[in-house]
């Protein structure tokens, strides 16, 4: 093969071939190096094809490897200029004056966007960067403005001069002719020769390369050159084909990373998508620090963050926006036209209707179900739906169409259209109520109050009360009428009792319950009816009740009982029924019992058609019923007596009544020494009474389930518990009740050792109490403090309590403060007078009954005295008597002290043992120093 000589090939085609098969290449191999056919290749061979010479030097040339040959260019060139019959001048043109001649025609190459001078660095961005080195080719997808061009443009200016940028213009470039020549100066411009036939327009009469020859010479180009090809505004590719397959091509034959951005998601073979959204909040408050205005949380979210529409804002805010203005800003021009022209430019007919829609539901819709359609239509008549819904999804105006809403700005805007359109607004706004009722009470009565249909909205809310309670919304709905007052007494007068009445019924289920007294005398005074005036009498007494005027309320009960009529028998039920809690806030315990079992007689003959009136007698009577029965001592009755009311309850669905029955049950279990029961009652009391929004007692029974946890070995928690209760309780204004809470909290304290944390609380406590602070709260607090004041040796000033409590207990004839103070005095014997006079003591007490903490410290201070006299054997078997009893009632507190003692060394001192039985939680070290010692090392 090398003794041919060149000159000896007189065609074109005879070279080619020759130079062709010297490269060991097959037509089919140089077709594919130099973007022809196979067919082309053979027809160049065969001279039935003139050879272009630029072609020539472009593409055959590097294909055959001929670049360090130039003996084998220069006369294959010639043969190539004589078969054209041109005379060959300058057939080393440079790449770069071709370069600049193609330039100068087609236009220069876009650069990526300048970034903004406020340039905020984004969490987006690096997740951006990371996706597309993971995934390579991706769709990034967002509204108008949340930032797309920005992110892209800080990636391709990493990537410098391999980084190729087009922005799709619907008037200028939006073909495939004018992305080829743009992307050929591309490759060029680094190197890439081939794609050089890519920027000549073809002679009159002659045939351009063809669409798919020009792709694959890109193509070709592409695989020597890494790069990152950036597409802006693609949603005009939607109705694009070629340039759509462009694309694809593109990203499934090179290895090149594509970004292209759109506001509108389609698909495109071979990307991945990924959606773009605002900023995070650290970002948007970034923006507003850079501008030096205040952060605005009611932008941020009115804008979702949408870094567009929060630098006009901000521009706004600069400009010196008032408070009514941002509260509108929809009315402002620049955002009203940007959410316009960039987000709802061209918006189909179709896509409107279901747009307002959405903007007048202002909650989330599932536009998958049939009601939601049936509203629009029903205002707006029948259009394509589907198309709708799908064109508002590839628009990014609704994200989860099981889950629609509109960005807030949208939703104003379509609001602001509706202003004067008010038939339709109300008609959307009435098809919504009625749609609504049965799935979302309040919203429905928000859209009938919008409509106008006053009397709509009291039924709706009327009809729905007991599951609105049970929902935690009574605040929510009694917020709502109190709106709608005024219009119910100048335009529907009619409707004022039952306004009256709904409003009060929901009141008494939030923390305002204190109003509804004033508001049911109001119905009082509206209603003329007998039987209306005794319905409202029975919740009256309700009212009266929960602001302890129980005489009051027993007053009025029994006039309205003399005066009804004997057969109304469902009425005469719930005002005995209400009577009977009006004689047990009094502790008339016998006239109680009568009035509940009177109550229980005449429920019992209601019929089926009044079979929830008559459950919700039975468990509020009962309930009556049964705590008279614990304070006279049926403790097992009152509990049977608790499970026939908590029946009762499911029966009627008194779900505001049954956690309350839990809590009563709770207590008896608790006050009865079972704390296993006790502990898995009170949970279900407390989780039933956050359902139902029932804070106080809510504040009541996690103050016990604090008590509970720390008896069942949990201080931990029970401290975790008491800083909600004291959180509660301040909310509610219960100020005894805090003080209550916080003197637990320092008995837990105690129990985990932390002596001088529990006295400076309890100290502080009662100074913040004075003297003048209710007896018991006091008294409980003073026992504590006498506590501390025994396990730091300070007893002078523990006597000085113990004399305090004493007065307390006998002026208020109170049994709890009278163990405490004996219990007290027992302990501050043994430490300060003497194990003899502390025996002595007790031989002269009478011990506690039960199984409670007071009949077990009793059981404590009897087996310590024992240790302190020297009848060890006697305590030994005391302790272990009381590790037993504790473990079954479920006392682990009680366990540990006792199972501690049990294994303590015969040199630990009665000081030692004290304040291990008062710190249970706490390091057990039988080596520390004695009691005064101790609190001074």
């Amino acid at each position: 093969m090398s003794a041919v000589k060149l000159d000896s090939f007189a065609t074109f085609g005879a070279l080619l071939h020759f130079l062709r098969r010297r490269a060991r290449l097959t037509q089919r191999d140089l077709a594919i190096a130099t973007g022809y056919s196979e067919a082309h290749i053979s027809r160049l061979e065969n001279n039935q094809r003139l050879p272009d010479l630029t072609s020539v030097v472009a593409l055959i040339v590097p294909a055959l490897d001929l670049n360090d040959d130039p003996t084998s260019v220069a006369r294959l060139l010639e043969l190539a200029a004589a078969a054209r019959g041109e005379p060959l001048v300058g057939a080393n043109v440079t790449l770069s004056r071709k370069i600049e001649q193609q330039q100068s025609e087609l236009g220069l190459l876009e650069l990526p966007p300048p970034l903004p001078n406020c340039l905020i660095e984004r969490k987006a961005t690096s997740q951006l960067q990371q996706r597309l080195a993971s995934e390579r080719c991706l769709m990034v997808n967002g509204l108008a403005g949340v930032g797309k061009t920005v992110i892209a443009s800080q990636l391709a200016q990493r990537w410098g001069e391999r980084c190729f940028w087009f922005s799709f213009t619907a008037t200028i470039n939006l073909t495939s002719e004018i992305l080829i020549c743009q992307l050929a100066l591309f490759l060029l411009s680094h190197g890439a020769s081939q794609v050089e036939p890519l920027l000549h327009l073809p002679n009159d009469g002659e045939l351009g390369l063809s669409f798919e020859r020009q792709l694959g010479l890109l193509i070709h180009g592409l695989h020597q050159i890494p790069a990152l090809l950036c597409f802006d505004n693609a949603q005009l590719l939607i109705d694009q084909p070629q340039l759509r397959l462009m694309l694809e091509q593109l990203a499934q034959k090179t290895n090149s990373h594509m970004l292209v951005l759109s506001r509108e998601q389609f698909n495109l073979q071979g990307f991945h998508y990924w959606g773009l959204h605002g900023f995070e909040p650290a970002e948007a408050r970034a923006l507003f620090q850079h501008y030096g205005v205040e952060t605005s949380q009611h932008v941020i979210e009115r804008t979702q963050a949408n870094p567009g529409l929060l630098r006009l804002t901000i521009g706004l805010l600069v400009d010196g926006i008032d408070a009514a203005g941002l509260q509108h800003l929809i009315d402002e021009p620049q955002i009203a036209s940007f959410v316009l022209e960039q987000m709802l430019r061209q918006l189909p007919s179709s896509s409107e209707r279901l747009l307002t829609l959405l903007a007048v539901a202002a909650q989330p819709l599932n536009l998958h179900a049939e009601w939601p359609m049936e509203c629009s239509f029903a205002v707006d008549g029948p259009y394509q739906w589907h198309q709708a819904l799908s064109d508002l999804t590839r628009r990014q105006l609704i994200d989860t169409p099981s889950h629609a809403t509109v960005l807030p700005l949208v939703q104003d805007y379509m609001d602001s259209q509706l202003r004067s359109q008010p038939a339709r607004r109300k008609g959307l706004h009435h098809q919504l109520a009625n749609a609504l009722q049965a799935l979302d009470p309040i919203r429905a009565a928000q859209h009938a109050i919008a409509a106008a249909a006053i009397p709509a909205a009291l039924d709706c809310l009327q009809q729905h009360r007991d599951r609105l309670i049970q929902q935690g919304l009574a605040s929510t709905a009694a917020e709502m009428l109190q709106t709608i007052r005024s219009s119910v007494e100048q335009q529907h007068p009619g409707c004022l009792l039952q306004w009256l009445q709904t409003y009060g019924e929901f009141l008494m289920a939030t923390s305002q319950a204190s109003a509804a007294e004033a508001i049911y005398r109001e119905a009082l005074v509206v209603a003329w009816q007998p039987t209306q005036r005794a319905d409202l009498v029975w919740r009256l007494a309700g009212a009266m009740l929960h602001l302890n005027q129980a005489a009051a309320a027993q007053s009025v009960l029994e006039q309205t009982l003399a005066n009804l009529d004997a057969e109304e028998i469902r009425l005469h039920g719930l005002l005995q029924m209400a009577l009977s809690k009006a004689l047990l806030l009094q502790s008339q315990f016998g006239p109680a019992r009568v009035a509940a079992e009177h109550a229980i007689g005449l429920a019992n003959q209601l019929d089926a058609t009044h079979i929830t009136t008559l459950a919700e007698i039975r468990a509020r009577a009962g309930g009556t019923l049964a705590i008279v029965q614990q304070y006279t001592g049926e403790i097992e009755a009152s509990i049977q007596t608790w499970h026939d009311v908590l029946a009762q309850t499911k029966l009627a669905r008194l779900d505001r009544v049954r956690p309350r029955a839990l809590a009563n049950l709770a207590n008896i279990y608790y006050t009865k020494g079972d704390l296993k029961q006790a502990e898995a009652t009170i949970e279900q009391a407390v989780t039933g009474l956050i359902q139902i929004g029932d804070r106080y007692a809510q504040a009541r029974m996690q103050h016990t389930q604090a008590i509970i946890q720390l008896m069942r070995g949990q201080p931990q928690l029970a401290l975790t518990t008491l800083e909600q209760t004291c959180a509660l309780k301040q909310q509610i204004a219960d100020q005894q009740g805090w003080f209550n809470s916080r003197n637990q909290t320092a008995i837990t304290l105690l129990a985990l050792g932390q002596t001088e944390q529990a006295q400076h609380m309890i100290i502080q406590n009662l100074q913040l109490l004075g003297a003048s602070g209710e007896p018991l709260f006091r008294g409980a607090m003073l026992d504590t403090a006498v506590l501390c004041w025994l396990l730091r040796a300070e007893f002078a000033a523990a006597r000085q309590g113990l004399e305090q409590l004493a007065a307390l207990a006998n002026g208020q004839k109170n049994s709890g403060l009278q163990i405490a103070w004996q219990r007290h005095t027992l302990l501050l014997s043994l430490l300060d007078d003497g194990a003899e006079q502390a025996y002595s003591l007790m031989n002269q007490t009478l011990p506690p009954t039960g199984n409670g903490e007071a009949a077990l410290d009793y059981a404590c201070l009897a087996a310590l005295i024992s240790e302190a006299i020297g009848e060890r054997a006697t305590a030994q078997r005391e302790w272990q008597q009381l590790a037993q009893r504790a473990a079954i009632t479920g006392y682990e507190y009680y366990r540990i002290v006792a199972e501690t003692q049990l294994n303590a060394p015969n040199t630990a001192s009665v000081q030692q043992r004290v304040l291990q039985m008062h710190q249970p939680f706490a390091v057990v070290r039988w080596d520390r120093p004695s009691l005064v010692q101790a609190v001074n090392c």
